[in-house]
């Protein structure tokens, strides 16, 4: 990479921490890219040519926390025996750090619901082209929700291996296929999360611990996914 791509690399994740911040802190329909850029210590110009949309800088910042996650998955499971165990091991992680920093599930969500919506979806787009084109995406606005897509499908294949791995070792059922058995722990967990999220006071009503209910939750995933 040539110093001017350094700088170029280096600007853009400067503009990308400072949406992050900006996202956290305010819902994302409130934030102007005026106000990023007052965060970044930019010109609005300065960040129209690194960024052409809010849209585009929301996402971006999802892609990164996907990279950061594939990165992040190894040494976490690295010393647990089994699939299961790996599962049972990465799942409340997932659940607390979802609880404690939202933002790249709100992120999600919004990609879905507009991919539902779009005259033609994500998933046939991402059909037309092979592994290595996709690897080699130029970085603009126009690849970004594509680019997006490709790193969620790198994630969620992390966890096919997983599943692949204990249905091997015995540890998880062999009755469905890997890539459908995690298609839905990723639903199951998804759920849970929105439901977490959205019955957090009523919880606190009933006096129960969220600790108890993400336990329960895994308990249940744990029952689901054994043979």
């Amino acid at each position: 990479m040539s110093i001017r791509q350094q700088k170029k690399e280096r600007m853009r994740n400067i503009i990308i921490t400072a949406a992050q911040e900006a996202f956290t802190e305010q819902p994302y329909d409130t934030i102007n890219m005026e106000q990023i850029a007052e965060k970044a210590l930019l010109s609005r110009a300065t960040l129209y040519n690194y960024f052409e949309t809010k849209e585009t800088l929301y996402l971006e910042i999802g892609l990164k926390a996907w990279q950061e996650m594939q990165q992040a998955i190894p040494p976490i499971i690295a010393n647990e025996p089994t699939g299961i165990d790996k599962i049972m091991k990465l799942t409340p992680i997932g659940f607390y750090g979802v609880l404690e920093n939202p933002l790249g599930y709100d992120i999600l969500r919004r990609y879905m619901e507009n991919n539902n919506q779009a005259d033609t979806p994500i998933e046939e787009i991402y059909k037309r082209y092979t592994t290595k084109e996709l690897e080699n995406l130029p970085t603009s606005s126009d690849t970004v929700k594509l680019r997006y897509f490709h790193e969620l499908q790198k994630y969620i294949q992390i966890w096919v291996e997983i599943i692949q791995q204990g249905q091997i070792d015995g540890s998880i059922r062999d009755d469905v296929s890997p890539i459908h058995l995690s298609q839905i722990t990723f639903m199951y967990i998804a759920g849970m999360l929105e439901q977490l999220v959205l019955q957090k006071e009523a919880l606190k009503f009933i006096q129960l611990p969220i600790e108890n209910t993400i336990e329960i939750m895994i308990d249940v995933l744990r029952k689901a996914l054994e043979p």
